[in-house]
């Protein structure tokens, strides 16, 4: 019987084929894992959730009725009991019902995230920014709103002030490829193109970390420095789908230069070096201008190459290979000078200035990073950056803890895997007798790192490697040298870097990976080779068995790292596109929208309408002039601030600064006088101060211009949780800032003197200042940190009495109120009302709290908020809490509301000199 035709499997031909293409299939696991991770938002499964608990809370609800109604007396506990066991019972015999229920309220909540044009919202502000300059390049050929003397300029950031682009990156990235998807033939709009972009880069991140790894540490190495750089959650929140922000450029550029830059050194053939080393500069050049940050692996990189020069004159003692080795480096630093300098032209037009971008790598830039939140060094105003998220500072233990991925073991071993590079391939006793101690040892350096500090701390990393590189020339090994020393000053460099801010920890994931992948690589060899012996089978069993458990520790990052992207939602959504959609529709083009800088980006590519400030332009005197318009309960001081900056931005101050002759104190001062001045008599005060008819009339036009712009204000319930920080800003005292600036770097009896004689200060007051002066962090001293202590709470009224949810009690005839702490009850430091018309009534106390009540009547309704008593009058307060309630100048345009950030309202100020005198009349 002749055997069945179908299909042959031949064992032997597949393992070959695998074999043939092992660095395919083992570059596509890491790869496919970046995608996968990545894409989960895409499809908002966080939506389920919320709809799973909306739905449920809704049958809890009517049954918490029922039972109540059946059971009005029954104890709390025994009602949570039947609540559930009835609910339990009602979700078994309904489990359709309750499917369904929770899918069509899922897809409901998922609609929210989507435009009406069918297009996902991006996630995050930035990405907006760049969409915005990709979109201006597809419509107008240009990255700018408009075009002055042929450089692109922005009239949307700074209102009213044009600004000069710099050209990024993103922005080209963004524009270009939905124009190549739409010569291919897919139609395909900005934002959805946009929306998966962070898919694909971060796909492409992995292949240099896969090839890196892979020389480092073998096959295994590469797989495993792939699926950090994959997984990693410091660089996964930032580059899921709809983040389209710089960050994957971040990692992808350096990872391309230092490959190349090492198969550069590493090439056999002269003319591969080149053309490596022409790669690796071109990736620099590139990185310049995706991340003003480029500079930072340029520095590595050449830090480096002279430890491998080094090492090469100490091993070999001979020019020969030392004169091959200095043309690679020629041929980097021309590659990178000449490339740095082309793509930064289109910012600078100028060749010597983009060669001051290369230089400025050496010499600049690592020292202006180190200033980036210096308070009161060169002027008064205060700096935003010492509030923006990302750049909060890191203690080094918790900077060790975010690059662990959860597990500090990971941030040991590949700190020993930085050592293992100068290992020789066949390591001796001693050689793993200095592995095990370092493993130890920097388990114990990691583990008190705070208590150590920077300084000590990256003596006792570099001291295992020290000694490491000591023996290599010791015993004249020949290492991998370049890949090693790279290695080295990234994990050393790196870890200077994290402490700045959350944000650089990811600056360090590929020096995690590939200290991971070194140290996987060197256990396979070495562990198969002993476990195959020891139990008596082939090495490439051992090998499989190694594998797993190198494998093992990195399903637990791996699974959180799912879980994180399902659990990310949107922030934008129709809530904030139904106004700012309202806004455009309804406003002349020049129209200009205030708030506070987070959302700038939002307003600017949806609304399409000039900002006061954004997140690109925060630090700027604009960040007081919004915070105090928002603190102050004087209107007819918020709507002079709001004209100023509507008609000349911060130019006014400028203007006036150079007629003080830079005195910043003063021209602060002056500008604050005519802010509730019409227009001739801020003419009159000017000329009172000392400025000629002609300065006047340039002040004033840029203060009280007789053609303001329209003008929006939105306040948002994202709004209240920064309140702390706006507040700052806005109640800055600018007299202290001088003060501070004056005396900070001076002795004692110089710094008291300079007080006594410029503000006229006793001597006992200038001592007691300069002592605070010196001893306080400025940013707290200052200015306070004015918030809101609690939500917006109900009220229920018995009598006279009024409990709020929040513990606030209010007796509305005595007008006594308490405050319920752990402690008991306590007075608060005032009580502000708010009447159905918005007149206020204040009531102040001695009581021991340290915030007030404050209480708005709606009809028969009341709620309250606790606050910092600067906050119970506040313009913020009025505006979002009392809706506007008996205000002159701000009118209700429009309202909505977020499902991610809450309440939206939007207003109108008419800044025209005619509607403020009718309104003081």
């Amino acid at each position: 019987m002749s055997e069945p035709q179908g299909v042959s499997f031949d064992l032997r031909s597949t393992v070959t084929f695998f074999k043939k293409y092992a660095v395919v299939f083992l570059i596509l696991i890491p790869l496919l894992l970046s995608m996968y991770v990545r894409v989960q938002p895409a499809w908002m499964p966080i939506t389920d959730g919320w709809a799973k608990n909306n739905v449920e809370e809704f049958y809890k609800a009517k049954i918490r009725e029922q039972v109540t109604q059946q059971f009005p007396n029954l104890p709390q506990e025994n009602l949570n009991y039947q609540v559930d066991k009835q609910f339990q019972q009602f979700l078994t015999q309904n489990k359709d019902r309750i499917a369904a229920e929770t899918k069509q309220t899922s897809d409901q909540f998922k609609s929210f995230f989507i435009d009406p044009h069918g297009d996902r919202y991006l996630v995050g502000i930035d990405p907006y920014y760049y969409a915005r300059s990709a979109r201006n390049l597809i419509e107008k050929g240009t990255i700018g709103d408009i075009v002055v003397d042929g450089l692109p300029y922005d009239n949307h950031m700074i209102a009213p002030i044009p600004v000069k682009m710099k050209p990024e990156l993103p922005m080209f990235v963004d524009a270009y490829t939905v124009i190549v998807l739409h010569l291919v033939g897919w139609n395909i709009s900005l934002l959805s193109a946009v929306y998966f972009l962070p898919v694909w880069l971060c796909a492409i991140a992995v292949i240099p970390a896969f090839f890196l790894g892979r020389k480092i540490g073998g096959n295994i190495g590469g797989l495993i420095a792939g699926i950090v750089v994959a997984i990693h959650p410091n660089f996964l929140v930032r580059t899921f789908a709809g983040f389209a922000d710089n960050d994957p450029y971040n990692v992808i550029l350096p990872l391309l230069a230092v490959w190349f830059f090492v198969e550069g050194v590493d090439a056999k053939k002269d003319w591969n070096g080149y053309v490596w080393m022409l790669l690796s500069g071109i990736s620099i050049g590139i990185f310049s201008l995706a991340w003003s940050g480029w500079w930072f692996i340029f520095d590595f990189m050449i830090a480096a190459f002279v430890m491998y020069l080094a090492y090469i004159m100490l091993l070999h003692k001979t020019m020969e290979k030392l004169t091959q080795k200095l043309l690679l480096l020629g041929v980097f630093l021309g590659s990178s000078m000449v490339f740095i300098a082309l793509c930064t032209f289109p910012v600078t037009h100028s060749v010597s200035r983009g060669l001051g971008f290369f230089f400025g790598a050496f010499f600049g830039y690592p020292f202006h990073v180190l200033a980036l939140k210096s308070i009161g060094e060169v002027n008064i105003w205060p700096n935003v950056l010492t509030t923006v998220a990302e750049l909060n500072d890191v203690s080094l233990s918790n900077a060790f803890q975010n690059l662990s991925m959860g597990n500090l073991l990971f941030v040991v071993v590949a700190m020993t895997g930085v050592l293992i590079t100068i290992i020789p391939k066949e390591p001796k006793k001693e050689d793993w007798y200095l592995l095990g101690i370092t493993l130890f040892f920097y388990w114990v350096v990691i583990a008190n790192a705070d208590a150590l500090g920077k300084i000590w701390l990256l003596i006792l990393m570099v001291l295992p490697l020290a000694y490491g590189i000591w023996v290599v020339l010791r015993e004249k090994r020949e290492i991998d040298a370049i890949a090693a020393f790279v290695l080295m000053i990234w994990f050393v460099g790196g870890i200077l870097g994290t402490t700045l801010g959350v944000r650089f920890i990811f600056l360090m994931v590929p020096a995690l990976a590939l200290g991971l992948g070194a140290a996987a690589g060197f256990l396979l060899k070495h562990l198969s080779a002993t476990l195959a012996k020891g139990i008596g089978v082939e090495r490439k069993w051992a090998a499989m068995v190694i594998i797993i458990l190198l494998l093992l520790p990195f399903v637990s990052p791996v699974i959180e790292a799912v879980k994180t992207t399902r659990n990310t939602g949107g922030d934008m959504d129709d809530g904030w596109y139904n106004v700012l959609t309202a806004i455009k529709e309804n406003s002349q083009p020049d129209a200009i929208i205030t708030s506070w800088w987070d959302y700038g980006h939002w307003f600017k590519f949806t609304a399409d309408r000039r900002v006061t400030f954004d997140g690109a332009s925060q630090n700027l005197p604009q960040a007081h002039w919004v915070g105090k318009m928002l603190l102050t309960d004087d209107e007819e001081q918020a709507f002079g601030i709001q004209r100023m900056l509507d008609c000349g931005g911060y130019y006014a101050f400028r203007n006036i600064l150079n007629q003080t002759g830079n005195d910043s104190l003063r021209s602060v001062k002056m500008l604050y006088d005519v802010f509730k001045r019409d227009r001739e008599g801020a003419r009159q005060y000017f000329l009172d101060q000392g400025l000629t008819p002609e300065a006047a009339e340039g002040v004033i036009n840029l203060t009280h211009c007789t053609a303001p712009p329209e003008s929006f204000f939105i306040t948002s319930q994202d709004m209240v949780g920064k309140a702390g920080v706006w507040g700052h800003f806005g109640s800055w005292d600018f007299t202290k800032a001088e003060m501070h600036r004056l005396v900070k770097n001076e002795a004692r009896e110089p710094g008291t003197k300079i007080l006594k004689e410029k503000f006229n200060l006793t001597a006992e007051e200038a001592t007691k200042l300069y002592d605070e002066i010196i001893t306080s962090d400025p940013n707290q001293w200052i200015a306070p940190w004015p918030g809101f202590a609690s939500s917006l709470a109900g009220c229920t009224k018995q009598g006279d009495l009024l409990g709020c949810g929040n513990g606030l009690m209010v007796n509305l005839s005595s007008g006594q109120a308490s405050v319920r702490t752990q402690t008991g009850a306590i007075q608060p430091r005032s009580l502000v009302i708010y009447d159905n018309n918005g007149s206020i009534t204040e009531r102040k106390y001695n009581g021991g709290a340290a915030v007030s009540g404050v209480v708005f009547q709606d009809g028969e309704q009341y709620r309250s908020i606790l606050s910092d008593p600067l906050q119970t009058k506040s313009m913020f307060t009025r505006l979002f809490y009392d809706q506007g309630k008996g205000l002159k100048h701000f009118k209700p345009f429009v309202h909505d509301r977020s499902v991610t950030l809450g309440e939206i309202y939007v207003w109108t100020i008419d800044l025209t000199e005619q509607n403020n005198s009718e309104r003081k009349k």
